[in-house]
């Protein structure tokens, strides 16, 4: 039996699987590989019934996480297309790599604020602000941006007073000569001096002066001193380049008066002459002359008049006892500032007493019971005696 081999020999057949993947990959065999292989195979069953070795080249290329970090003022929107108004470091967005795989992006955003600040200012005439500007008037809406130190917009709004300087004239009328706010002194009608001060405002206030000087055009010719006897005249002369007003005064102890509050004395005035006579007056006596012209006064030097000590009577006539009835305190007015006044019951009692001092002496009455006491006042040899009420009722009149 002759057999014939018909022999056909199939070759088992080998090939490479070449796979490029990210990150991780699951393979025919069913393994899950993370990184690159080339040594795995896997036998499959090919056509003609032989081997198919399958070769594994894998190639794994990692997935990569970067961190955009941005720092921006009020607002930013980023790769994902939204807008983010406050910090971020959560928010993620997925882009396609050079090798082919996710590149994953991780957001870390500072947001810092622009600052908005007022610039309150008062200023006088005018100001010239950061912007460059030159403002003459108030103004609240302007506006400058400035770099802060966090890089943002400093957003700078004007609030501006302008106050005014202010211009005032200082009308003066004065006679022979005048001191001024500058501390000059004027002897000549002048408007044209100006001074500066300042307002309540804080602002310059210009004072221009606009001052008039009248002049005072009288010599007076008297003596300084005069002594003469208690009888006899003292004769006072002045003389005027003008006809002016004349007025004689009298200092009885509580300053110069006018002579025509004075009592007894008399005085003659004409247009160029004025002689005043003086009589029975006090020792040393003061007496002065005013003349008045153009609205201007002038006081002569002071004439004192050296006679004997007042007499009674003209004690009576100088003593002034007030108020009288009182319900506290009486004033008591003298031409001399020596003595004592000395106040009685009408039981005889003596109550109080005071020395006096002064041309004017108070005595307090307010605890005393209402009636009638005796005041005596005593100066040198006189004894000049007074009723004196206290009331509490307010009694009106004059108690003698």
């Amino acid at each position: 039996s002759i057999v014939r081999l018909n022999l056909t020999i199939n070759n088992n057949s080998t090939v490479t699987d070449t796979i490029i993947s990210c990150g991780s990959y699951t393979w025919i065999d069913g393994n899950t590989y993370t990184s690159s292989n080339n040594s795995a195979t896997h036998i499959l069953t090919a056509s003609n019934g032989c081997d198919s070795i399958v070769r594994l080249n894998l190639t794994i290329n990692n997935n990569s996480t970067v961190t955009d970090t941005i720092i921006s003022c009020g607002s930013y929107t980023w790769i994902d297309g939204n807008t983010y108004t406050s910090s971020n470091n959560s928010a993620t967005h997925i882009l396609t790599a050079s090798n082919g795989c996710d590149s994953i992006v991780r957001l870390n955003l500072t947001i810092n604020n622009n600052s908005t600040v007022t610039d309150t200012i008062i200023s006088c005439g005018s100001y010239t602000w950061i912007d460059g500007n030159t403002y003459t008037s108030s103004n609240n809406s302007a506006t400058h941006i400035l770099t802060a130190s966090n890089g943002c917009d400093s957003i700078v709004r004007l609030n501006l007073t302008i106050n005014n300087n202010s211009t005032v004239t200082d009308t003066i009328i004065s006679c022979g000569s005048y001191i001024w706010i500058d501390g000059n002194t004027y002897a000549s009608s002048n408007n044209s001096a100006t001074h500066i001060l300042t307002a309540s405002n804080g602002c310059d206030s210009v004072v221009t002066i606009n001052l008039t000087i009248k002049p005072n055009r009288f010599i007076i010719s008297q003596p300084v001193d005069l002594t003469v006897a208690a009888t006899q005249n003292a004769m006072f002369s002045l003389t005027s380049s003008v006809s002016s007003a004349f007025l004689w005064q009298i200092d009885i102890g509580f300053g110069f008066q006018n002579i025509s509050n004075a009592g007894q004395f008399t005085g003659v005035n004409t247009s160029q002459l004025n002689i005043f006579s003086v009589t029975n007056t006090n020792n040393n006596q003061l007496f002065r002359c005013l003349v008045t012209e153009n609205g201007c006064t002038d006081t002569s030097v002071t004439a004192k008049l050296n006679v004997s000590s007042l007499s009674i009577s003209e004690i009576n006539r100088f003593v002034k006892v007030y108020p009288n009835p009182t319900n506290a305190a009486i004033n008591i007015d003298t031409p001399f500032k020596s003595g004592e006044a000395r106040v009685f019951s009408l039981e005889g009692r003596k109550v109080l007493s005071k020395i006096i001092t002064e041309n004017r002496t108070v005595l307090d009455l307010s605890s005393f019971p209402d009636g009638i006491y005796i005041m005596y006042i005593v100066q040198e040899r006189h004894v000049l005696t007074k009723k004196v009420m206290v009331s509490r009722g307010y009694l009106k009149g004059d108690i003698r």
